[in-house]
């Protein structure tokens, strides 16, 4: 096969793959395929609680649990008027960092919002971000689901807030916290418990409190199991993948220390949910949960239940380090339940059902006594992924943000392996290296700006690994000049010993030896980009992830968001752009991006250095596969076509350093006669060498 019918083959099949398996994928969707069966619209039932309600709780469908109320619920309708308030101001002439709007049906959360001076929606920067926001038909995050009461020794008694849509009374408001009640009767209508839910921002953080308080209005002991959800999804903010995932933080109980994250669950896991929820674990016994996280790309929100005042020593654990973590005492387990919302009205024939996850919290029962009350909060963390932030500070004053957040392990959300196409290969620690260096530039050289620290960052790794570069291109050259001068040789050992492999076999290496050359030379050519690897794959992770690049520009009107694609024109491209079009590895192509265009283009300028560098092969089948190699170089901008651009900027700026390395690299040889004085240049076979 000659070159031209090889790369003909190699560009009919780019082509089968870019135009067939989505339409394959597509008539698999549309025909049923084998796609997992959509779990219930109702994000759980009572069965799956049964660890965490008192014996005798009903076990019943949460849709079916009206006729096992107390008489003197309220009716299906809710028991008041929907009323909102709205904690905080996300707009600019706020410095308030959380805007929170609550609704009193479920006492749950209608939208949360970060101040805009800190994070907008869009790159225009018109509206504050929405962080995460109810969705018609669905539970409320934070939402009061089902409160569980038993009097003395009698029998509990189920109350499913959710199912009767309860309404609570706004209490008390201000501009930092709002107070709901209800009031809980027996079938008799005498009063069992006043129930409080209080929700309380700190302007000056991320963090979010959540408490709710029972008050004893019997005359006997009463045991109480609140079930509450945590946080729902936050949006989709990845236009290549779905990359919202939820996970955990673990205490060690046997080395004593906080593992985070672990039991990390993708959103695309949510269709494989046996029964449509997974458990997380519980909040007790060995290995305890101590905080769940639902993410997406650049933001967190991370729930930690915290036991209630004045519990005791039990829910104290020290840790090997001498530092204390808290265990709750009023949420037995959690649950990552998959909701599937409806179908909109007017959807396309065949339209499959989105799903959303919910974080379900349930209770473990309190006693408490005659008259008293018991607090039973959570501390809720609405932020970014940012490094400074969720890394804390070891030596910060005890109970302090900084201090909790390292203790336990926040930092653990900000997964560089998230994106990366080789997650097993990521070392974190390179990518946070790699990182710090990045802020260093754009702090001090860079102009404060993220693209001008890009290409500085190019300069400084091609310096440091200029010197094993310049080596291995010098030893590549002169093994391949005395390789084509002893071909000859070789040619004529094979045929004289044809009939005996191990004649020839000794023959070639007295070859080799006696002309000074190692068989392996050209493998040890491949030892620059050996190194790279781990630091393009740590750069690829880290820059995907890192939210200092979202919104980050580098030219205005050009590149203008360093974390997305550098799309000039943003509607989709036809036929390209159609839905149909859902690339494994691209993603949907939605408009015209021009960097992996141009990188077409300086890898073309690489590889025609390249070629005119590089002495001719002698051997046909090395000659193949060294066409092959050349051609499949343009396979790359396509993969990278959806990537961020700030990662297509350091590629983009480290092909055009390896050309002028070439220049560099060229008068050595030239100088040293391994290559004769017109020779065009000296390209590495690697455009990221």
């Amino acid at each position: 096969m000659d070159t031209r019918r090889l790369l003909t083959t190699l560009l009919i099949a780019v082509a089968l793959y870019v135009l067939l398996v989505p339409l394959l994928r597509s008539w698999s969707g549309h025909n049923g395929g084998n796609e997992a069966a959509a779990p219930s619209t109702l994000p759980y039932t009572l069965a799956t609680q049964a660890a965490s309600q008192p014996a005798s709780a009903p076990a019943t469908a949460l849709a079916a649990n009206a006729a096992t109320q107390p008489a003197s619920m309220p009716a299906s309708a809710p028991a008041g008027p929907s009323t909102t308030v709205t904690l905080g101001d996300a707009t600019s002439a706020s410095k308030d960092k959380v805007e929170l709007t609550i609704d009193s049906i479920t006492a749950g959360v209608d939208r949360v919002r970060l101040n805009i001076n800190d994070y907008a929606e869009t790159v225009a920067h018109k509206e504050p971000l929405v962080f995460m926001e109810a969705v018609p038909g669905a539970p409320r995050p934070f939402a009061t689901m089902s409160v569980t009461i038993a009097v003395g020794k009698g029998a509990p008694a189920f109350y499913d807030l959710f199912a009767r849509q309860t309404s609570w009374a706004l209490e008390a408001s201000s501009h930092t916290a709002a107070t709901f009640k209800i009031t809980l009767t027996d079938d008799h209508g005498k009063p069992l418990i006043d129930l409080e839910k209080t929700y309380q921002i700190d302007p000056a953080t991320y963090d979010l409190s959540v408490q709710h308080r029972v008050r004893n209005l019997t005359d006997q002991p009463i045991t109480v199991a609140i079930n509450q959800l945590g946080p729902t999804d936050l949006p989709r903010d990845n236009q290549r993948f779905d990359d919202r995932s939820y996970d955990a933080a673990t205490l060690d109980t046997a080395k004593k220390i906080v593992v985070a994250p672990v039991d990390v669950q993708m959103h695309a896991s949510l269709a494989k949910f046996p029964g449509g929820s997974h458990a997380i674990g519980a909040f007790s016994g060995s290995g305890p949960v101590l905080w769940t996280a639902a993410a997406n790309r650049f933001f967190v929100a991370i729930t930690r239940p915290l036991p209630t005042p004045g519990a005791g020593a039990p829910f104290d654990f020290t840790l090997e380090d001498g530092r204390h973590v808290q265990l709750t005492n009023h949420v037995a387990s959690a649950d990552l339940d998959a909701f599937t919302l409806p179908v909109p009205a007017g959807a396309a024939v065949g339209t499959a059902p989105e799903q959303m996850a919910i974080t379900r919290l349930n209770g473990a029962a309190l006693t408490i006594n005659p008259g008293a009350s018991a607090d039973m909060p959570l501390t809720v963390y609405l932020g970014p992924k940012k490094r400074e932030i969720l890394s804390g500070d070891r030596d910060a004053a005890p109970g302090s943000d900084p201090y909790l957040y390292n203790v336990y392990k926040y930092f653990g959300n900000i997964r560089f392996n998230q994106s990366s196409l080789c997650g097993q290969c990521t070392f974190e620690w390179l990518a946070y290296l790699i990182l710090r260096l990045l802020d260093f530039l754009h702090g001090t050289i860079a102009f404060h700006n993220y693209g001008v620290a890009i290409i500085l960052l190019v300069l400084v790794v091609r310096a440091i690994l200029h010197p094993l570069t310049r080596a291995s291109q010098i030893n590549m050259a002169v093994m391949g000049k005395k390789m084509k001068e002893i071909q000859p040789l070789l040619e004529a050992s094979k045929k004289k010993y044809a009939k005996d492999s191990k004649k020839a076999s000794e023959e070639q290496l007295r070859i080799y030896r006696e002309n000074n050359v190692n068989p392996a030379g050209p493998l040890l050519g491949c030892l620059p980009m050996l190194l790279q690897t781990p630091i393009w794959i740590a750069l690829y992770a880290g820059l995907a992830v890192d939210i200092d690049l979202r919104h980050a520009p580098f030219i205005p009107g050009w590149i203008n968001d360093l974390s997305n694609p550098d799309t000039i024109y943003p509607h989709p491209i036809p036929p390209i752009g159609h839905p149909l079009f859902h690339l494994p590895l691209l993603g949907d192509i939605y408009g015209l991006n021009l960097l992996p265009i141009l990188l077409v283009a300086v890898y073309y300028f690489n590889m025609k250095a390249m070629t005119a560098s590089q002495p001719a092969v002698a051997d046909p089948n090395q000659a193949q596969v060294q066409a092959m190699s050349k051609y499949m170089v343009f396979l790359f901008p396509i993969f990278l076509y959806n990537a961020p651009s700030g990662l297509n900027l350091y590629i983009f700026a480290s092909t055009i350093g390896g050309l002028i390395d070439t220049w560099f690299i060229r008068r050595t040889l030239k100088a040293r006669g391994i290559l004769p004085q017109s020779a065009a240049g000296v390209a590495s076979p690697n455009p990221l060498m």
